[in-house]
């Protein structure tokens, strides 16, 4: 998949089916929640993060379009770093919403401030860019982490079952030493990662005065059409080889499903927005099943939902048929774990 929201789906679906845990009376009630888990034991003995962690009342709210055009509220609450310094020294915000106190919500955030954050591949040089990478946010030290503070400090049947939900909806989850060993990597990339940009920005300050000079005026903000993403994955998805797939490559593989042409892929790559033509919408989502794009991405932030594209699973096992599986598979974990929540349409 080119992105990593199935695995952000699947943790999410997983808590998701065990509920928010125990509830909390006052904004008071998690700081001191926190306050505990920092001062026990068990993190001085396993959390090698050097972190200090504020509570507030806040986290945010937003009223998004669904696939369907219903309008959908959602709330959330956010951990946050303040500032980073060297390694791994970092004042985190906790943010919680007012209709979210409870401590399964703290322990995800309380996670966030000291899951592994990026992954060491080698030694640090200033002549080139050391291969260090971000880790997903909610990727396997994550889950290992949260899997732990609920262990250690959670009671009642939601922090209980959580481990089974991890399993249910296959969340990768690092066990505590492996953790341990990615924390070891991650502070060290943060270290590297420090000096060399340190480094380069002293080397480049001359090249970067000249840059200013010739780039665009100050505010102008570079736009990314709907269309644009298609003309992207051509280049990004292309096989081995090839710089990029051309439009009437694509339109050939898609023809498998819905017949069309390089004008019809040209017609899609120079779109603003979601055309309204609902064959055009099948190409789309055909499209996007053959550079096995996540159907959690396809939905939410396309537009693409195979009911409103009138495109069948089975036309589309032809097409990509571990697309199809994976769909397959979501749809009845979710059958199986409903979460406490609930959006109209599978995927």
């Amino acid at each position: 998949m080119g992105y990593d929201s199935v695995t952000t789906w699947r943790l999410y679906s997983a808590e998701h089916s065990v509920g928010l845990g125990l509830p909390l009376d006052t904004i008071a009630d998690a700081r001191a929640l926190v306050r505990r888990i920092k001062a026990s034991s068990w993190w001085k003995q396993n959390v090698a993060y050097q972190v200090a962690v504020r509570t507030d009342p806040g986290g945010f709210e937003d009223t998004v379009a669904g696939p369907a055009g219903e309008a959908i509220r959602t709330v959330a609450s956010f951990a946050a770093p303040y500032e980073r310094g060297l390694g791994a020294r970092t004042t985190w915000k906790i943010s919680l919403h007012p209709t979210m106190l409870a401590d399964m919500v703290v322990f995800h955030e309380v996670a966030h401030t000291i899951a592994p954050r990026y992954t060491y591949g080698g030694t640090w040089d200033p002549d080139y860019l050391p291969p260090h990478r971000p880790m997903q946010g909610h990727g396997e030290g994550f889950a290992g982490i949260m899997s732990e503070i609920v262990a250690e400090f959670g009671t009642g049947d939601a922090h209980d079952d959580l481990r089974s939900a991890y399993d249910h909806f296959e969340v990768p989850t690092l066990t505590l030493p492996e953790y341990k060993d990615a924390v070891s990597g991650s502070i060290k990339a943060e270290v590297d990662l420090v000096r060399m940009y340190a480094d380069l920005d002293e080397r480049s300050a001359a090249l970067e005065t000249a840059r200013a000079a010739a780039s665009k005026p100050a505010g102008v903000i570079p736009r990314i059409t709907w269309g644009d993403m298609f003309r992207g994955w051509r280049g990004r998805f292309a096989p081995p080889g090839k710089w990029r797939l051309s439009q009437r490559e694509l339109a050939e593989a898609v023809s498998v499903v819905e017949p069309c042409t390089r004008h019809d892929i040209a017609r899609i790559e120079s779109s603003e927005v979601l055309p309204a033509s609902p064959r055009l919408r099948r190409i789309a989502m055909c499209t996007v099943v053959h550079f096995d794009i996540d159907p959690i991405w396809a939905r939410f932030t396309m537009g693409l939902a195979r009911w409103d594209c009138n495109v069948e699973l089975d036309e589309l096992s032809e097409l990509n048929p571990s697309w199809v599986e994976l769909v397959t598979r979501m749809n009845r974990q979710l059958e199986e774990r409903p979460p406490r929540w609930s959006v109209d349409g599978s995927y």
